[in-house]
């Protein structure tokens, strides 16, 4: 069993067998790789993305996938998963980061949520695909994981929504197709509070039966603008 740090700085902790730095998180920021660690990128939750192209914001019949929407749970805005500069301009980055970093932790690669995304452009791409909603919307995360794998040299790890069934569904997810992309795959379980340890084991445990490939969990210590009151407690 390894152990890892990830991080909003590059700069290194003792005790840990490895470091990812999140060198472009979901406010679009971005930071320069740190040859020594691997680095962590989220694609289409970008908040800068969405704010330089309002028009790119994915769209559902709930509304846009905007931190504002209530009607889901979105604490950042994202860009429509089949938007094609968004894809090119990502896919770019990513070979120049992973070609100055230990490899590619890759989150938010998939649909905003369920009912996304119904922009034109989907609407049109989903009636000439002749493929119910959810195998097309399987088909496009599949196919830009694929042109990510293309891209990425060194180890690609796969960032999940710790949603063992219905991923498919909701994101257009299939952990067996990913596998074949896929070093291995991490399960992002951040909260502020584990007062209930058995549900976060019993998740760890129902995606170790579930892939195909290495698991890791990412469990939430404290973040930027915490203070020691708001660490995790059971």
């Amino acid at each position: 069993m390894k152990f890892g740090a990830f991080l909003f700085k590059p700069e290194r902790v003792e005790g840990f067998d490895f470091h990812v730095f999140r060198v472009k998180p979901e406010t679009g920021d971005r930071f320069p790789p740190d040859s020594r660690m691997y680095s962590n990128i989220a694609v289409f939750a970008d908040n800068a993305a969405v704010k330089a192209h309002p028009s790119w914001v994915s769209q559902s019949p709930l509304g846009p996938a905007r931190a504002g929407n209530a009607r889901y749970n979105f604490f950042w805005d994202t860009v429509c998963a089949t938007q094609p500069e968004h894809q090119a301009e990502q896919l770019e980055y990513l070979a120049y980061v992973d070609a100055h970093s230990r490899g590619v932790w890759l989150n938010s690669f998939y649909f905003a949520e369920h009912g996304h995304c119904v922009c034109s452009r989907c609407g049109q791409r989903h009636r000439e695909s002749g493929l119910s909603w959810f195998e097309w919307r399987r088909r496009e995360v599949a196919g830009f994981v694929r042109r990510v794998r293309e891209c990425v040299g060194g180890e690609l790890v796969l960032c999940l929504q710790p949603d063992p069934v219905c991923s498919l569904e909701r994101y257009g997810v299939d952990f067996d197709e990913l596998a074949r992309y896929a070093d291995a795959f991490n399960v992002v379980m951040f909260s502020k509070s584990y007062a209930t340890p058995w549900y976060w084991e019993m998740l760890s445990r129902a995606f170790k039966k579930l892939l195909r490939r290495p698991v890791y969990v990412s469990l939430y210590v404290s973040g930027p603008g915490d203070s020691a009151s708001d660490a995790p407690s059971a």
